[in-house]
């Protein structure tokens, strides 16, 4: 005769449980999403509209910092785009 709670054998299905198979399986849909696939990179594509901010790209892949592999997400905000177009016309 037993007396009190018996001890369940088995399994302990904890966070990891979860996470593991969700994050693999949420890897795949995310390298659909951002993969070539879906994209002929031997083909050329034609934009039209109106251009209007080519000069500010020009100027940030001349600038120094690009080019020495230093630029970083947030460099617009801490340098100004004013201060990148007239480092641009000074060289």
């Amino acid at each position: 005769m037993t007396v009190g709670i018996e001890k369940k054998r088995g399994w302990r299905f904890g966070a990891a449980s979860f996470a593991v198979p969700f994050c693999v399986g949420v890897a795949g849909a995310v390298h659909a999403h951002h993969g070539v696939a879906n994209f002929d990179l031997n083909k050329d594509i034609a934009l039209e509209g109106v251009i209007t901010n080519v000069a500010i790209h020009q100027a940030l892949l001349a600038s120094d910092t690009f080019l020495e592999g230093k630029m970083t997400t947030n460099f617009l905000d801490r340098v100004g785009g004013s201060a990148v177009l007239a480092a641009a016309a000074r060289t």
